[in-house]
Order: C-alpha cells, then structure tokens, then sequence
C-alpha cells in the first residue's frame, strides 16, 4: 500500500527548523512518505536532493539577494514568484504528486498557494509557527533602516488572512493562538489543529542519559535565540541586584542573535557582571542536557505582544525535560502552562523589581522548587510530540 505523500515546504534551512523537524519525524513514523523543499542562501545555485533519516529533501540554492525579497515577500512578489518557479521544477524533475502541501509561515505561502491551488491540485496546510503581523514590528529589520520604509504590516496581516482563508488546514502552537486567529479572520474552530512544541525523542532520550543531582549553587538558565523581544535583556540587567542577594547565583544564556549579541555582551561590560553571567553562543539543542544538569531554574522571559501572548517557546519544555523548575514573564499562554500545571513561577514582563523580588522569592522556597521539579517531569511523561502530532497524521491518512 502506497504512504500518503506530503510535501513540507520551509522558506529556510530545514535542519534549523526544530519545529518542523520534529514534526516531520514524527510523521514518518506513522506512515507518511515525507518530502522537504528548503532555501538556503549564498553563492551557490540550483537544487540539491539529499535524503535524511528517511526524509526527502530538495534544496533550493538562491542567490543572497533573494534572503532580502523574502523578507519583504507580503510587499513584492520577487520571492514569490521564486518560490513558485522551484517548487514547479522540483515536482516535474522528481515525478512528484503529493495529497497535501505543508506550507511553513508564509513568507512562501503565495508561490505555494499559486502552485497547488491551480496547476497541481494538492490539500493546502499552513503552519502557523509565528504571528508574523504581530511579532515582525519587534524586528530588528523592520524598525530601523531601510525597512522601517518597505515593511507594511498591514500587508503582512492581508497575507495571513489570505492564508487562513485559503488553506484546508492550519497549524498553531496553542489553542490560545487558534482561539485567537478564530475571532480576527472570522473562521471556524474546526481548520485549526493544535500542536505545541514539543521535543523530540532524540533529546528526550539524551536528558535520560543525565543524572540531575541537587544542584550546590544557583544558576537560571536561558536557551535560545537572544534578541532583547525575548528578555534577555532583563536577566543581564537585573543580575547584580540579584546576585547582592543570593551570594551563589548566576545566570546562563545559550544562544545567539546576529544582530543582538554585540549589545548583550555590552550590557555584561557595562554592567560588570561577566563573573557570574555568561553568553555561551550557539550550541545545538542536544547538548542542552549538559547545560540543565548545572542549572536550578529555566527562564523564559518574553516580552509581551499579540505572539508571545499566544505561543509556547520550545525552551518551556526542554527545561521540563531537565526537571527545571520554569520562571516565566506573564505572556498568557506561557503563564497559563505554569500556573495550571504548578510548573513554577510568573513574574510581570520586562520588570525588573518583579522579577528581581520573584528570583528571591523563589530562592527561598526549596521544598517547592523540588515539587514544581517533578511536575516538570510528570507534565513530560504525559505530554508526548506523538500525541500532539497524531491528530494531523490522522488527518493526512484519510486524505
């Protein structure tokens, strides 16, 4: 019996994609014959096939110009037009014939759309990753140069309008997301599925192979991308207040931002607190488990808007996996993943006082630190990628 084939497309780089991936894999395991379009940017051009962990993955190779007109994809069909173009020779050069189409985000989703909607007949699935209408007014690019000029917003919303409009189905993170998506297109409950992300069975199994001990000082621990709209920028200043207070505290960020990192590095100078707060760079997701195994608390800081009021950050439940207690700001999604599960603690967002007051707080209270620890670890047993994913392979079986 021939596998439901679906094709993922992904306007960059598959393997920096954790969300997709984890997705992707796990499909697989369920029976779907999987197949990957990505772009990768630079000198060279053309298409690449490779396959990885019995994915099928196409790379298109575009010019670094092309990077510039994805970014401005909602003001000018350049990218567009590209994106249709490939996916169009990729399907005849590959005799491929897919039920569905996943398109992830929409920076692609117009080529993916004028494809498959006419041409190639296919179901049409947007993954709705980010908001982008409503996170891209914090972009770095969008607010200052040039493209405070070029970037319309509005544009950006029309897009994602035309996309929830015009797909079968569409992926959210949570079901505040889909709730929320509900009320401002004007569409049914029923497109949404949720999936939430989860990690995957690689670094379930290598947190396994950690034994987490009580820990001697007290460290918090932030992973991921470091651009200040995720408040790493408040645990970098509010770190010598809190480290007056508790003599053995430390602050740990894994990760990196192109365009940020020079001014938290700043920061850590001017402040003068490199002792006891470090920036570790980019590391891959499966060293993580060493970086856990030090630490006492996982943060997850964001600042608050319309996506983070309705995302989960991947760093909530790879902390779970390390049995890290979780302080968070108060993002509604995140604050209510924390409260309702007795997963740690909230504090009011870009605050210093709040969550200065809220780290000692939380210093003080060992026993409850060890409760919310095993929560951690409970909420992970109980919430697997399987099962959020199942649904959509579900879905694409009876296609």
């Amino acid at each position: 019996m021939l596998k439901p084939q679906v094709l993922f497309t992904v306007d960059n780089e598959f393997n920096r994609c954790v969300r997709l991936k984890n997705q992707v894999e796990t499909l697989i395991k369920s029976g779907i014959d999987c197949h990957v379009i990505d772009f990768q940017f630079g000198r060279k051009t053309g298409i690449k096939f490779r396959e990885v962990s019995s994915v099928h993955v196409y790379t298109v190779c575009a010019p670094p110009f092309m990077q510039h007109f994805r970014t401005l994809s909602a003001e000018f069909p350049i990218f567009q037009w590209f994106v249709r173009n490939r996916l169009n020779k990729i399907i005849q050069l590959h005799n491929l014939n897919p039920i569905a189409v996943h398109c992830y985000n929409t920076f692609a989703w117009k080529g993916v759309f004028h494809c498959f909607s006419k041409k190639h007949k296919a179901k049409l699935i947007v993954d709705f990753a980010e908001d982008l209408p409503s996170i891209m007014r914090e972009y770095d690019y969008v607010k200052h140069g040039i493209g405070r000029l070029l970037v319309n917003l509005g544009r950006w919303d029309r897009l994602q309008a035309h996309a929830v409009a015009n797909s079968d189905k569409c992926i959210v993170v949570t079901s505040n997301a889909a709730s929320d998506y509900v009320k401002r297109y004007g569409v049914q409950k029923s497109k949404f599925l949720v999936i939430d992300n989860l990690p995957s069975m690689e670094l379930i199994e290598e947190s396994t192979r950690e034994e987490y001990e009580e820990k001697d000082g007290f460290s918090l621990l932030y992973f991921g991308d470091t651009s200040v709209r995720r408040g790493t920028d408040l645990l970098i200043r509010t770190a010598p207040r809190i480290k007056s207070h508790i003599f053995d505290y430390q602050v740990i960020i894994v990760g990196h931002n192109n365009r940020e990192q020079t001014k938290l590095e700043s920061m850590i100078q001017q402040l003068g607190c490199s002792n006891y707060v470090s920036l570790e760079g980019f590391q891959p997701e499966i060293k993580l488990p060493k970086y856990m195994k030090r630490s006492s608390l996982g943060a997850s800081p964001l600042k608050r808007n319309q996506h983070h009021d309705t995302t989960h950050a991947n760093k909530l439940f790879q902390f779970m996996l390390g049995r890290l207690p979780l302080i968070v700001s108060d993002c509604t999604a995140q604050s209510d993943l924390v409260l309702n599960n007795n997963l740690g603690v909230v504090f009011e967002a870009d605050n210093d006082e709040s969550v200065i007051q809220t780290m000692i707080d939380v210093h003080s209270r060992h026993e409850e630190r060890g409760i919310w620890s095993r929560n951690a670890l409970e909420f992970t047993k109980k919430h697997t990628l399987a099962k959020v994913v199942a649904p959509y392979g579900n879905y694409l079986s009876t296609l």
